[in-house]
């Protein structure tokens, strides 16, 4: 068996995005990778045990069913460099053959990572399985779940929050526990301006949240959609008006024209944020979920693959998400993220991080109803599992999911922080 690796190929730099992923021919069936090889391929991309190759630093990594993308920092490099592995029956036809691998990237790559990568591949080639789906498979193994909670270890996570950044940071959770979220928007903002982290733009958009539910808030989003239209240039103020409006549309639409009209005003500021944000998992799910909502499927996947691989290792939501754009699709997948999110949290919870009773209930339900699902009881057209319409004095699960999560993620890196100060 051979792998293709796409990774640097010289005179491709400025090949557009969707031409780094080509298809396989229509008469060969696309080889999907068998679940379960997550830590084979962590081990392969340098990623667990933590390791670079070449010099080259890999920040993420997702399996999208017949490739395996990864995002490298090389040095001398301006920007990531993505990286694929596929079978060598999807191979591209402009693709350059190297041995058993052939190399195809955006943006070049130093020529001692694609050799470094090939050899490891090489040296494993037989490790790593494949299959072609038919039938129904082939319609559903788009993407594939994760068979064991160990694709990341949380702890291996370096936060790498600079020390003034760190302590503005921990002191904003007096904003969280006193649900005062327009002081922790305030704050976030200032310090996401000078230290965009993904730490920080989870807490960010816990604020985003908060502002977005209750009493005023339509008024209160309504500002934050005209701060953002008054600067166009400003990709902070697009994130934060993009999330807030989701927010908006999921705690407060009573009609799906409602939410509809709120998810698509969301799409529309997410989109003016020029890449600034690409590095962060929030900024994927809600681009992810507000596709899916609106019945835009593909781009809704290309957007959850995105987010699972630049989570740092510890927002279970990542799964949640994407459990809710495959549960019609694929209902047992969608019960496999599910009981992953619940691992996550569980573990998570372990670690002094919080989890509330009332959310764990309902996404326990949530599970309970996808597997009589599987089992073959129907999903009625307008049963909205994931997104209810809204009624009066009665919370939405997502919210309650979204911002636990960013809680939780708060509540690792405290408890990381703590191991290391013992441990010193």
């Amino acid at each position: 068996m051979c792998l293709l690796l796409a990774c640097a190929q010289p005179g491709l730099a400025s090949v557009p995005a969707s031409a780094i992923t080509p298809r396989a021919p229509a008469s060969v069936p696309a080889q999907v990778l068998k679940s379960g090889q997550e830590t084979l391929v962590a081990r392969l991309l340098g990623e667990r045990p933590a390791e670079k190759i070449a010099g080259c630093e890999v920040l993420g990594a997702a399996i999208e069913s017949s490739r395996v993308v990864a995002r490298y920092r090389c040095p001398g490099v301006n920007g990531e460099v993505i990286v694929e592995l596929r079978h060598k029956q999807s191979a591209p036809q402009e693709a350059l053959p190297a041995g058993s691998v052939v190399v195809l990237a955006r943006p070049p790559a130093p020529a001692a990572l694609g050799q470094g990568l090939a050899k490891r591949i090489v040296a494993e080639r037989d490790g790593l399985a494949w299959h072609a789906p038919t039938g129904d498979k082939a319609a559903a193994a788009h993407i594939e779940p994760p068979a064991q909670l160990d694709a990341r270890d949380p702890d291996a996570v370096e936060t790498r929050l600079a020390p003034d950044t760190e302590a503005a940071y921990e002191a904003s959770m007096v904003h969280v526990r006193s649900g005062d979220f327009g002081a922790l928007l305030r704050d976030m903002m200032a310090l996401a301006r000078r230290d965009p982290h993904g730490l920080i733009i989870g807490r960010l958009v816990v604020a985003c949240a908060g502002v977005a539910d209750g009493e005023g808030a339509r008024e209160r989003v309504d500002q934050l959609m005209a701060n953002a239209e008054a600067h166009p240039d400003d990709a902070l103020q697009q994130l934060v008006a993009g999330v807030a409006v989701h927010y908006r549309g999921h705690h407060t639409g009573a009609t799906i024209a409602a939410k509809m009209a709120d998810y698509r005003l969301a799409l529309r500021y997410l989109g003016r944020t020029n890449h600034r944000f690409d590095h962060s998992a929030r900024y994927w799910l809600y681009t992810a979920v507000s596709h899916a909502r609106l019945g835009e499927q593909a781009a809704g996947d290309a957007a959850i693959i995105k987010a699972i691989a630049a989570d740092l290792g510890t927002d279970a939501d990542v799964y949640y998400c994407r459990a809710e754009i495959f549960h019609r699709r694929n209902p047992a997948q969608a019960v496999a993220d599910i009981k992953r999110y619940r691992a996550m949290m569980a573990a998570n919870k372990r670690k002094d991080g919080f989890s509330a009773p009332e959310k764990e209930q309902r996404v326990g339900d949530m599970q309970a109803r996808l597997e009589r699902v599987v089992a073959g009881e129907a999903l009625a057209e307008d049963e909205r599992l994931f997104d209810p319409l809204h009624v009066a004095g009665q919370r939405p699960v997502a919210p309650i999911l979204l911002v636990g999560a960013v809680l939780v993620m708060a509540g690792l890196v405290l408890w990381r922080r703590r191991r290391r100060r013992g441990r010193g």
